[in-house]
């Protein structure tokens, strides 16, 4: 009786997860109704547009979030069985544990990643302001440099005396450069070099976050931004959401990843994106 209301508690887990999500795209659409009138054409068409492509994605998010959860739910309920036999000995008992522990935090990394691309892909408009990226970046690093440290990564910084500022969302982009920095560092190993440099062009901004790790086969590059698709070792923790919350993040400030990388005697992985200067967006 025991083991079957635990079943019936990771279904109640994922139904709630999904009312939630349906819950995001619904309050995406009655707003965008409600403020239809005071469009014109070209504007309404825009809206349209938009409004679809987020119900698209609602739709996509909501399958994938639930075929995703069922692995670890199954693994999870498989281990709490075992935990619930007396004959099991201390050593197996003590795996399964961790086992179950494990495929507990990979669900909630899970949900709270699909839950956050899910309000970046219905949201309204980002709170774009001028900042600098520079500031930013020494943020991040500062941030992540004990990880680094404990993982025998070196991490150089590469950035001209003076940069114009760019216009973006704080928040969003300090995520952008984390999710960059701490795949850097995953997958490169131990003993690697991680260089982030910020340059100018004309109108904007560039970072490239690159490390001399493995690299990815060709193959892979153009779905590493894709839900869930992961072309390095399954034993490396993560969700498989970390770069498609990175495009989309800077989807929604008019730019695009871009990732390079080689394998073999120059090996190593390149991400790059461009923001515009301040300047020429904010007039």
């Amino acid at each position: 009786m025991v083991i079957l209301d635990l079943k019936w508690v990771g279904f109640a887990i994922l139904c709630a997860v999904l009312a939630v999500v349906g819950t995001i795209v619904w309050a995406l659409r009655r707003r965008t109704g409600a403020d239809e009138g005071s469009l014109d054409a070209a504007a309404l068409g825009a809206v349209s547009e938009e409004l679809q492509r987020a119900h698209r994605a609602g739709r996509a998010l909501i399958s994938d979030l639930g075929h995703e959860l069922r692995t670890p739910i199954a693994t999870l309920l498989t281990h709490i069985e075992i935990l619930a036999l007396d004959d099991v000995g201390t050593d197996v008992r003590a795996q399964s544990l961790q086992l179950a522990k494990r495929e507990a935090q990979r669900m909630s990394r899970l949900v709270d990643d699909m839950l956050e691309l899910g309000r970046l892909e219905t949201a309204e408009l980002l709170a774009s302001r001028p900042l600098s990226l520079s500031a930013l970046v020494e943020d991040v690093v500062a941030q992540i440099f004990p990880q680094a440290v404990a993982d025998a990564v070196a991490v150089d910084v590469i950035c001209p005396p003076t940069l114009p500022l760019v216009l973006g969302d704080a928040d969003r982009l300090r995520q952008v450069v984390l999710n960059l920095l701490d795949n850097a560092l995953k997958y490169a190993g131990p003993g690697a070099h991680v260089t982030i440099e910020l340059a100018v062009t004309s109108s904007a901004v560039t970072c490239s976050v690159c490390d001399d790790g493995p690299g990815i086969p060709s193959e892979h590059l153009p779905f590493v931004s894709q839900r869930f698709y992961r072309a390095g070792t399954s034993q490396i923790e993560g969700s498989g959401l970390g770069l498609a919350l990175v495009a989309e993040i800077l989807r929604r400030h008019d730019s695009e990843l871009e990732m390079t990388s080689s394998v073999g005697e120059d090996h190593g992985t390149c991400a790059r994106f461009a923001l515009k200067v301040a300047r020429e967006t904010s007039g």
